[in-house]
């Protein structure tokens, strides 16, 4: 029910020496992968959602410069969602600007004048 837009998910891996290495009985391998593939797709509908409500709302964005080779600049919002912004105006590199999210896939905004 919470409006989380990230998880990180990884299996336990028993290390010797922990408690939790003492717990019995330790879950199987197979049912660890099953619980990361079903999280997995939790993560993506509620990335999806979280996304969806924010389409073609104003956001702050700090505008990062493209790495070498990379062809549209990104801004990342305060809650972590980085946006491809093309044709940005350079002088606007390692500002914050006012943007929205027009396009959810791929993630791309546009600036708010």
């Amino acid at each position: 029910k919470l409006d989380i837009n990230y998880f990180h998910i990884f299996p336990y891996s028993k290390k010797e020496g922990t408690p939790a290495a003492q717990f019995n009985p330790q879950v199987h391998g197979k049912i660890k992968s099953s619980r990361a593939v079903l999280l997995k797709e939790l993560n993506r509908k509620k990335r999806t959602e979280f996304i969806q409500r924010l389409k073609n709302i104003e956001l702050p964005f700090l505008i990062e410069i493209p790495p070498s080779g990379a062809d549209t600049p990104k801004g990342i919002s305060d809650n972590y969602l980085r946006v491809a912004f093309p044709g940005i105006n350079p002088s606007n590199y390692n500002k914050i600007i006012r943007g929205k999210i027009t396009k959810t896939a791929p993630l791309t905004g546009s600036v708010i004048n």
